[in-house]
């Protein structure tokens, strides 16, 4: 890992808050930039689904499995992005539930900035997601 890791500006300041900033700034945008995030941290281990239809796709929802559970937000078309947790054994969901933003954000941040330490491809697609990198 490159040194320097611990004082780049979204590491300290933590994932989940850099994550809970741009959720302020523009929730619907938020949506692609989980998706991009994941897709690069954690090559299939997400599901995007779209709505519309040749060129005027747009994501409506992202599920990001990590371990035991699968994180999904949605967006309902109007109002609040929704997020819910799924816990899942060998493939069965077991519960299902609704977490505010704030939590999951909290939780998708936490495995982000872990992994990030350890994993330079993860850390390049935070940077980059986040528009601190080129």
């Amino acid at each position: 890992m490159a040194d320097g890791f611990e004082d780049q500006e979204w590491v300290k300041l933590g994932v989940a808050a850099a994550l809970a900033k741009e959720y302020q700034a523009d929730q619907r945008s938020l949506l692609p930039l989980l998706a991009d995030t994941f897709e690069r941290s954690f090559p299939g281990n997400v599901q995007k689904r779209t709505k519309g239809m040749f060129g005027a796709k747009h994501l409506v929802s992202v599920e990001i499995a990590l371990g035991d559970f699968v994180f999904a937000i949605e967006d309902p078309g109007s109002g609040s992005l929704v997020a819910s947790r799924k816990r899942m054994v060998r493939g069965i969901a077991l519960k299902t539930e609704t977490i505010s933003m704030a939590e999951c954000l909290q939780q998708l941040g936490d495995v982000l900035e872990e992994n990030a330490r350890t994993s330079a491809e993860t850390h390049n697609a935070l940077a980059r997601s986040l528009g601190l990198q080129q």
